[in-house]
């Protein structure tokens, strides 16, 4: 992530060494209020999510769950990551 100045924001993954990384400029409410993507305005901030899994597609609400190996256990996890200012 680099800022208009030049100076970068490093994210490094220590346990599990791979996570799931996302940064954009919508918050999650903008995305779950627009209809379409041009419905989406761009806003100053960046939104960085870090997570240790994802589910996967399906939910059974209206079509098949997900296969039960690609279920995520209930329980707490947990994961550690670094941050840094590099210039």
């Amino acid at each position: 992530i680099r800022s208009r100045d030049g100076r970068r924001l490093r994210i490094e993954a220590l346990r599990p060494v791979a996570l799931h990384m996302s940064a954009t400029h919508h918050r999650d409410e903008d995305l779950f209020a627009a209809a379409d993507v041009t419905e989406l305005r761009r806003r100053e901030g960046l939104v960085v999510h870090l997570d240790i899994a994802h589910r996967g597609v399906g939910t059974a609400s209206c079509g098949p769950d997900i296969h039960p190996r690609h279920a995520i256990a209930a329980g707490n996890y947990r994961f550690a990551y670094r941050l840094l200012l590099v210039k």
